[in-house]
């Protein structure tokens, strides 16, 4: 009877949802105020008021004044306190994964005018926030990736368990990885490529199936998509994936090509294309070995394979003069003789660094399978004619560089096998320190594998990885440079550096860019405006 005379709209309705509002701001109010509440307690409060406005509407008003009332609660509750109730523990909700508590601050503040727009901000500042925590410690660079891969399984979780699966939230997520990450550059790209050697490596021993290495291998590709420094990933990666071809290594060659293809549909061909030659190049040396097995059967003491690598498609190696028993220096000699007979005009350059053998040696408990690199051979085979050694003695009979001959002789002296024995103990090795064959070594194995010291990863061979990209970024910034000035004809300095940044696959910062400008200039491929500074121009 009231709604018919209007006197329920007129009279009463609009004064009740002044009053209700009225109340909740100053409720509202003094609870934020007060600070005794915490988030979840001062949820639990805005979902009971909003349970209890609606039950009154329900048994005792007319149904049309909660879609006018609500609104207004909502506003004083929410609205009106939003950055308060997203300071107050947003990010120790997200920390702890309070799905309930965070699925409940979801539905309420993207509720409110600008809410999802607040609530997305503050959730991309968090996972910017925690991510840098993961990435800014060098002594954590090990469990780095781990841990960034349990942060993103994380966010994962709330965003389609709380966050209701929202696209706007993966984006903000996304942007949050992109800034976290590449704010320490090359370091995380570094060590994706790591992470994925040692999974490589691995192989069923780190996942139970086919099926699973595959999926660690599409979450770690997640993470890849949000450097920016790809070509860092590169060098490492080429660097180990050398080593697990070389040495035999990795646990699945499928595994190993279902990798190339991530990287290739990620990336793009050219990215990959040295990659896939290195595998090329293993699998022609394969044929070439066996070819050359069957020619020189009768002649050949020793089983060799041979990989012969091209040049411009694996890591640089520095290439380092022995001297070889006779029984080791006819059968290259062999090979190299069959290789030019069916390759003119093609050089061989021997990288004994990379070589590693298989001997059988006689101790006198029992005979035993050694599997050594080159230079560990050539020590060892001293030992066939003499018990004693010194290691000037050493030194004169192979020609091993200092450094690599004392790294030889710690692994085979003071590793796990110890199958020579040091005068003096510690690691200090002089030149009349003397190296005596352990007549009493045993082993609980017949086939030992001795730590080959030279193939581990040191930070020499980091640094000059690191170097290595950063030489090939500058001939690329050079090239990209000139290709745009070629074009253009004239272009200022933040156009060109603009259109250089889009057409390169790694972060372009102003001081490398300007000493590729000064070095371009300097050699005369272009030069300043005479009148604009900023301005440069082509020349022919």
């Amino acid at each position: 009877m009231l709604i018919d005379l209007q006197l329920y709209t007129q009279d009463f309705e609009s004064k009740f949802i002044f009053e209700t509002t009225k109340l909740y701001l100053i409720q509202s109010k003094t609870r934020i105020q007060d600070g005794s509440f915490s988030l979840p307690e001062y949820l639990d409060y805005i979902n009971l008021i909003l349970t209890q406005e609606n039950d009154k509407i329900l048994h005792y008003l007319d149904i049309s004044t909660r879609r006018l009332l609500n609104p207004c609660i909502r506003k004083q509750l929410i609205e009106t306190h939003i950055e308060a109730i997203i300071n107050k523990g947003f990010d120790d909700l997200l920390r702890a994964e309070r799905i309930k508590e965070l699925h409940l601050m979801y539905d309420f503040i993207c509720s409110v005018k600008n809410g999802e727009e607040n609530l997305r901000a503050a959730f991309e500042e968090f996972i910017k926030k925690e991510g840098y925590e993961l990435v800014r410690y060098p002594e954590k660079d090990k469990t780095m990736i781990k841990e960034l891969l349990d942060f993103k399984k994380s966010i994962d979780v709330i965003i389609v368990q709380a966050f209701k699966d929202n696209g706007k939230f993966i984006i903000s997520m996304k942007k949050g990885f992109e800034k976290f990450i590449n704010m320490r550059p090359n370091k995380p790209a570094e060590m994706i490529a790591k992470y994925l050697d040692a999974m490589l490596i691995a192989g069923h021993k780190g996942a139970s199936s086919d099926e699973e290495l595959d999926t660690n291998m599409d979450k770690i590709m997640v993470i890849f998509r949000f450097i920016y420094g790809k070509d860092i990933f590169e060098g490492f990666y080429k660097q180990n994936l050398s080593k697990r071809l070389l040495h035999g290594k990795s646990a699945s060659v499928d595994a190993e090509k279902a990798m190339l293809i991530k990287l290739k549909q990620e990336c793009g061909p050219d990215f990959t294309s040295k990659l896939e030659e290195m595998f090329k190049d293993i699998e022609l040396s394969m044929d070439l070995s066996h070819t050359f097995k069957e020619q020189s059967n009768k002649k050949q003491c020793l089983d060799m394979n041979v990989n012969v690598l091209s040049k411009a498609n694996w890591p640089s190696y520095q290439g380092a003069k022995v001297n070889m028993p006779i029984e080791l220096s006819s059968s290259l000699g062999n090979f190299q003789t069959y290789y030019k007979s069916n390759y003119s005009g093609r050089t061989l350059e021997w990288q004994h660094s990379l070589g590693h053998c298989k001997l059988k040696a006689n101790f006198p408990l029992r005979s035993k399978e050694l599997h050594v690199s080159f230079f560990q051979t050539l020590v060892l085979l001293l030992f066939n004619s003499s018990n004693v050694i010194t290691f000037q003695k050493i030194s004169e009979i192979t020609s091993i560089t200092t450094k690599e001959l004392k790294m030889t002789l710690i692994a085979l002296t003071m590793g796990k096998v110890k199958v020579l024995q040091k005068s003096l103990k510690g690691t200090n090795i002089e030149n009349d320190t003397e190296f005596i064959y352990n007549e009493n070594f045993n082993h609980h194995l017949h086939s030992i594998k001795i730590n080959q010291v030279q193939m581990k990863e040191s930070e020499e061979e980091n640094d000059k990885t690191r170097t290595k990209v950063i030489y090939d970024r500058n001939m690329q910034m050079d090239a990209g440079i000139m290709r745009i000035m070629k074009t253009r004809k004239k272009l200022n300095h933040s156009n060109l550096l603009r259109e250089l940044s889009e057409q390169s696959n790694f972060p372009i910062r102003q001081a490398d860019f300007k000493k590729r400008i000064e070095n371009l200039i300097e050699h005369d491929y272009i030069k300043r405006n005479e009148d604009e500074p900023n301005l440069y121009e082509y020349l022919a």
